[in-house]
C-alpha cells in the first residue's frame, strides 16, 4: 500500500514539472511570434513609406523638369518667331518652320533625357527599397530562427531535467524493492524491519521529492534564463532589423534625393542646350531671313510695270497718303499711296498693326512685299506685307497733267500725285432728277460722311472726280470746299490717279482756278 502511493507521488511530481515546462515554452513561444509579428509590420511600413516618398520626389522632378524644358523651348520659339514676323513672309515661314523642328527635336531629346534620368531615379529608388526590405526579411528570419533555437533548447533541457528526475525516481523505487526483498529473507523482527524500512522509504521519498524540487527549481531558473536571453536576443534583433530598415529607407531617400538632384541638373543642362539651339535657331532664322531678304530683287517702276499681273512683287517706296486704318478678321489694314522719283504705287489694305499704322506718316519709306493686281483698271498691290527701310523719303509735288486727260499718256501717271486746272464743274442729277454740283456716293443716296462725287469739263470733254472720305474725311478742308461748289465754277484740283473704268482721280485739295 505504502509502495504504491510513492509510485502516485513520484507521477504527480512528474506530472507538475512537464507542466509547467510545457506551459513555459508555449507562452514564450507566443511572446516571440508577436515580436516577430511586430517586426513585419515596422519593416513593412518603413518600405511602403519610403516607396511613397520616393515616387513623390520623382513625379515632383519629373514635372519639373518636363515643364521648364517645355518653356524654355515654347520661350525661344516665340522669341525668334516674333522676331522674324516683319520679314519676307515665304522665307520667314521656312525659317520658323526649320527653328521649330530644331526647337521639337531639342524638346524631345531633353524630353526623352529627363524620362531616362527620372526612370534611373525610380531604379535606384526601388532597390534601395527592396534591398531595405531584404535586410528586414532576414533579420525577421534570423530572429524567428534564434528564438525557435532557443524554445527548442528550453524544451531539450527542460525533457532532460524530467529524464533525470525519473531516473532518480526509478532508482530509489528499485532500491525500496530491493530493501523490501532483503527484508522478505531476514529473519528476526519482521514488523521491526517492516518499520524500518517503512522510515527509510519514507525518507528516500523525501529526498526524492526534494531532488525533483530542486531540479525543478534549477529547470525553472533555466528556462527563465534562456528565455530572458531569447527576449534580448529577439530585442536585439528587432532593434537591428529597425536600424537596418530604417538605414535603407534613408539610403533609399538620399539615393532618391541625389537623383532627383541628378535630374534637376539634367533639366538644366538641358535646358540651356534647348536654348542654345534655338538661340541658334533663331540666330538662322535671322541669317535665313537676311539671306532671303538679300536674295530678294527689289523691283524699280519699269520692272514693276513690266511684271505680269498676279505675280509677287517687291518695291521700295516712300508714304505720300494713307487711308484710315482698320481691322478685318483680326487683322490691321491700310491702304496707302506710295510714290518714288520714277513711278507711283496705291498698296491697297495692307497688312498693318495699329502702332505702325501711326507710324506710316507722309515721307516715310517702307519695303512692301504683294501681289500685281488690277480691279476695273487699277493696278494695285495687293495681300502686302510691309518693313520699314531706313533713310530720308521722296517728297511727291503735284505734277501738272491737264493737258494729258483724254490721252493714252495719262495712265503712265497712275496714282502718282497731280495737278488739274481750270476745270468746269458739271452738273449731275440727284435722285429727284435735279442738278447738282456735287452728290454723296456715286447714285447721290448716301450722305454727310459718305464719298463725294462731282464732275468736271475740260476741253469738251466730261470726268468724273470723287473725294475719298476714307483719305479725306467730313472735317477737312477740301470735303468742305467740295459742298460749296455751284455748277459753272472753275477750279484747280490736285490729288492722286487713281482709275476706275477709266480716270478717276483722288482729289485732296480743291481750290478756285487761278
Amino acid at each position: 500500500m505504502k509502495k504504491s502511493t510513492v509510485v502516485i507521488a513520484l507521477l504527480a511530481v512528474l506530472a507538475i514539472v512537464f507542466g509547467i515546462l510545457f506551459i513555459t515554452g508555449n507562452n514564450e513561444k507566443n511572446d516571440l511570434k508577436a515580436k516577430v509579428d511586430e517586426l513585419n509590420s515596422v519593416v513593412a511600413k518603413a518600405a511602403d513609406q519610403g516607396k511613397i516618398d520616393l515616387d513623390s520626389a520623382v513625379a515632383a522632378a519629373k514635372q519639373e523638369a518636363e515643364e521648364a524644358t517645355n518653356k524654355a523651348v515654347e520661350d525661344a520659339v516665340a522669341a525668334a518667331k516674333a522676331e522674324a514676323e516683319s520679314a519676307n513672309q515665304k522665307a520667314v515661314e521656312d525659317a520658323v518652320a526649320a527653328a521649330k523642328a530644331e526647337g521639337e527635336t531639342a524638346l524631345a531629346d531633353a524630353k526623352a533625357a529627363g524620362e531616362k534620368a527620372v526612370e534611373e531615379a525610380k531604379a535606384a529608388g526601388e532597390k534601395a527599397v527592396e534591398e531595405a526590405k531584404a535586410a528586414g526579411e532576414k533579420a525577421v528570419e534570423e530572429t524567428k530562427a534564434a528564438g525557435e533555437k532557443a524554445v527548442e533548447e528550453t524544451k531539450a533541457a527542460g525533457e532532460k531535467a524530467l529524464a533525470d528526475a525519473k531516473a532518480e525516481a526509478d532508482k530509489a523505487l528499485k532500491a525500496v524493492q530491493d530493501e523490501l526483498e532483503t527484508w522478505k529473507t531476514k529473519a528476526g523482527d519482521l514488523e521491526a524491519q517492516i518499520a524500518a524500512a517503512a522510515t527509510a522509504a519514507t525518507e528516500k521519498v523525501e529526498e526524492v521529492k526534494e531532488a525533483a524540487t530542486e531540479k525543478v527549481e534549477e529547470v525553472k531558473d533555466a528556462a527563465t534564463e534562456k528565455v530572458e536571453e531569447v527576449k534580448d536576443a529577439a530585442s536585439e534583433k528587432v532593434e537591428e532589423a529597425k536600424e537596418a530598415a530604417t538605414g535603407a529607407v534613408e539610403e533609399a531617400k538620399e539615393a532618391a534625393t541625389e537623383k532627383v538632384e541628378e535630374v534637376k541638373e539634367a533639366a538644366e543642362e538641358v535646358k540651356e542646350a534647348a536654348t542654345e539651339t534655338v538661340t541658334q535657331a533663331a540666330e538662322t532664322v535671322e541669317e535665313k531671313v537676311e539671306e532671303a531678304a538679300a536674295e530678294i530683287t527689289v523691283m524699280d517702276h519699269a520692272a514693276y510695270a513690266a511684271a505680269e499681273l498676279d505675280t509677287e512683287v517687291v518695291i521700295e517706296t516712300t508714304v505720300q497718303a494713307t487711308q484710315a486704318w482698320w481691322e478685318k478678321d483680326g487683322i490691321g489694314k491700310i491702304t496707302v499711296y506710295g510714290q518714288s522719283e520714277d513711278g507711283a504705287y496705291f498698296i491697297y489694305e495692307m497688312n498693318c498693326s495699329k502702332e505702325d499704322a501711326e507710324k506710316l506718316v507722309p515721307g516715310t519709306k517702307i519695303r512692301v512685299k504683294g501681289f500685281k493686281s488690277a480691279w476695273s483698271g487699277e493696278v494695285e498691290i495687293t495681300d502686302a506685307t510691309f518693313e520699314f527701310v531706313e533713310g530720308e523719303g521722296f517728297k511727291a509735288e503735284p505734277e501738272d497733267v491737264t493737258a494729258l486727260l483724254g490721252t493714252e499718256e495719262l495712265i503712265n501717271k497712275q496714282n502718282a500725285l497731280v495737278a488739274f486746272k481750270g476745270l468746269t464743274v458739271a452738273a449731275k442729277k440727284d435722285a429727284e432728277g435735279n442738278d447738282a454740283a456735287f452728290l454723296y456716293k456715286w447714285n447721290g443716296a448716301g450722305q454727310q460722311g459718305d464719298d463725294l462725287y462731282f464732275d468736271v469739263t475740260v476741253n469738251g470733254a466730261t470726268y468724273t472726280f470723287v473725294v475719298e472720305s476714307y483719305l479725306c474725311g467730313q472735317d477737312t478742308e477740301v470735303y468742305k470746299a467740295v459742298e460749296g461748289l455751284k455748277v459753272g465754277d472753275v477750279i484747280d484740283v490736285e490729288g492722286f490717279l487713281y482709275w476706275y473704268e477709266g480716270v478717276q482721280p483722288h482729289i485732296i485739295k480743291v481750290t478756285a482756278a487761278q
